[in-house]
């Protein structure tokens, strides 16, 4: 877990506090599609590219959290390796919990998020970070 202060928060996920046309309504399937495609434009095998962001707002009852982020980082100590994030934002906007999803060359990151399988995963991840919220 992860503790910040309130002057932080803008900073934490620049996707949960900016994309107003994302943070109305929680889909879980429309992000994974929306974080497919950036991960097949966006990814690099050999150069430098900014870290990949998607989130919003967690209007979702089943979730106790304010907001709901993925991203996709470069892995700086192997060459062609990239890390998948899920993270959470707690309702007090004072804690961020984070869990890695999937780590691969871009071939294998795009495939975790088609496969339906890994659907079910990121659910089960996201029920995981919700409950430690929840008992935080």
């Amino acid at each position: 877990m992860v503790h910040i202060n309130k002057a932080q928060i803008v900073n934490l996920n620049p996707t949960i506090n900016k994309d107003k046309k994302l943070s109305q309504n929680f889909n879980l399937k429309e992000l994974i599609k929306k974080l497919t495609s950036q991960a097949e434009n966006y990814i690099k095998k050999d150069e430098y590219y900014r870290q990949i962001d998607v989130g919003c707002e967690a209007n979702d009852p089943k979730y106790y959290a304010k907001g709901i982020a993925f991203s996709i980082q470069k892995d700086n100590t192997a060459q062609d390796k990239h890390m998948l994030w899920v993270s959470m934002l707690h309702p007090s906007m004072q804690v961020e919990n984070s869990k890695p999803l999937a780590y691969g060359n871009k071939e294998e990151i795009v495939k975790f998020l088609k496969d339906e399988k890994s659907l079910k995963q990121i659910e089960e991840k996201l029920n995981t970070l919700s409950e430690e919220l929840k008992n935080n």
